[in-house]
């Protein structure tokens, strides 16, 4: 066997060496189960199903979760304390792409986590389709919302939020809560040109500076949007066809 022939070999081994190893995350990514935690982009290659507690954890700041159209879904029996993806304390993460069902606390919980993004994500029937929790300058986008058991969206505290364009439907209770927490009263979030059917828009006292602009609601069990905080700003909405008042500022708020 000449040199040359020798030294093509030991770099047909080494590039196949080198494949194999940027292989590997790959097939890691195809062996995600329920209850998994993250630390590095990640891409779903199948569904996860029957999740008896949380569907996944995010364990790191600067990473995506891209559920590829895949499915989280709960276990038939309800954990009331089981959220389909966890972030707490994670900052700069992207969750997007799929599909979140059936968890007994929220489909989505963003806690003590700043710049997320929540794009293009179907919340079904969980408790709560999605919360921030004491978060702030978070981004939720082209999602949707529907038969949530509590509300569609939970925002207690923080500050910067913006929950834009984003169908909610069918909650049980209000369709998006903007309300303090012990630790965060809370200020700035917006509430964008979301479209939302059945149960509308609620600030509760204390969470300064909400600004309520361009949404659509229909259907409203009780008020379409009712700011229970006199700095809130209201502007642009439309509320049709609800069973109580359209907009209802008891305390003042500025439109």
């Amino acid at each position: 066997m000449t040199h040359l022939s020798v030294r093509r070999g030991a770099l047909a081994l080494a590039a196949a060496a080198t494949l194999a190893a940027v292989a590997a995350p790959q097939a890691s990514a195809k062996q995600l189960s329920c209850g998994a935690t993250i630390t590095k982009d990640t891409k779903l290659t199948k569904d996860l199903v029957n999740c008896p507690g949380v569907g996944i954890t995010i364990g790191a700041n600067d990473i995506t979760l891209d559920l590829n159209g895949h499915t989280v879904a709960a276990a038939a029996k309800r954990n009331p304390k089981a959220h389909g993806i966890l972030n707490k304390g994670h900052d700069h993460v992207t969750i997007k792409g799929g599909t979140v069902k059936g968890f007994g606390a929220y489909g989505v919980r963003l806690a003590d986590a700043k710049r997320n993004v929540v794009r293009n994500m179907h919340m079904t029937a969980n408790f709560t389709g999605i919360g921030l929790v004491e978060s702030s300058n978070n981004l939720v986008e082209h999602s949707d919302m529907s038969g949530s058991r509590f509300v569609g969206v939970n925002l207690t505290g923080g500050a910067h939020n913006r929950v834009v364009a984003n169908a909610i439907t069918a909650s049980v209770g209000l369709g998006v809560l903007v309300q303090t927490s012990v630790n965060d009263h809370g200020s700035d979030n917006r509430i964008l040109d979301n479209v939302i059917e059945g149960n509308g828009i609620q600030v509760n006292p204390g969470q300064a500076s909400a600004q309520i602009a361009g949404n659509t609601i229909r259907h409203a069990g009780f008020a379409g949007i009712a700011a229970f905080e006199p700095s809130t700003i209201i502007e642009r909405n439309s509320a049709n066809d609800g069973r109580g008042l359209g907009i209802g500022a008891p305390n003042g708020a500025v439109d």
